[in-house]
C-alpha cells in the first residue's frame, strides 16, 4: 500500500467511527425523548372521584345531603379543587328539565357522620399520588311553585385550571337522627 492510498484510509475510518458515534448519540436522544414524554404525560393526569356514600336528611325543616367521597390524584404534580359544587338534574310535574347548582354548607354537620371521614374544605389541595377521602353536605334547593321529581344528584369537583372531577349518585336515601 502506498502512503496516498493509507491517507485516504484515515478519512473513512474517521467517518464510520463518527457514524457509530451518531447512531449511538441518536439511540440515547430516542430514550430520553420518550422518558420525558412519559413523565409529561404523568403531570397530565385526572384527579379520580369515588363515590363512598350518600344520603338526604332534615334539620329544621330544610332538605339537605350528604356526600362522602373519594379524591385520588393520579399526577405527578399537586393539583387543587378551587372549589366543589352540586348539580341536580330534574324534572317538574309538566315534564320540563332543569338542573340546579349549589354549594356546600359548611356550618351543617349530618347526623350520622362516619367517624373515619373528615369534612373536605374548598380549596382542597391535593399532593402528588394522594387521596383523600371525606365528606361535603349541600342544602337541596327547593322549589316553592312547582313539585319537581329529581333524576340525579352530582358532586363536581372544579380544579384550579378548569378541568372537572364528578361523581354521581341517582337516589339518596333519607335517614333520621334519632
Amino acid at each position: 500500500m502506498k502512503l496516498d492510498e493509507l491517507l485516504l484510509l484515515i478519512p473513512l475510518a474517521v467517518s464510520i467511527v463518527s457514524i457509530i458515534i451518531a447512531g449511538m448519540s441518536y439511540n440515547t436522544s430516542r430514550k430520553a425523548l420518550r422518558l420525558s414524554e412519559s413523565e409529561h404525560d404523568e403531570k397530565k393526569l385526572p384527579i379520580i372521584s369515588y363515590l363512598i356514600d350518600s344520603f338526604s336528611f332534615d334539620i329544621n325543616n330544610e332538605n339537605y345531603c350528604f356526600f362522602a367521597v373519594s379524591y385520588t390524584n393520579q399526577s405527578s404534580l399537586q393539583q387543587s379543587f378551587k372549589h366543589l359544587e352540586l348539580e341536580i338534574d330534574f324534572i317538574d310535574i309538566d315534564g320540563m328539565h332543569g338542573k340546579s347548582t349549589t354549594f356546600p354548607c359548611h356550618e351543617i354537620f349530618p347526623p350520622a357522620i362516619y367517624k373515619e371521614y373528615k369534612k373536605l374544605q374548598t380549596p382542597l389541595n391535593l399532593q402528588a399520588k394522594e387521596t383523600v377521602s371525606g365528606w361535603i353536605t349541600f342544602k337541596i334547593p327547593t322549589c316553592k311553585h312547582r313539585k319537581v321529581q329529581v333524576q340525579s344528584y352530582r358532586v363536581i369537583g372544579i380544579t384550579s385550571d378548569g378541568k372537572f372531577s364528578k361523581v354521581e349518585s341517582f337516589l339518596l336515601r333519607h335517614i333520621t337522627n334519632e
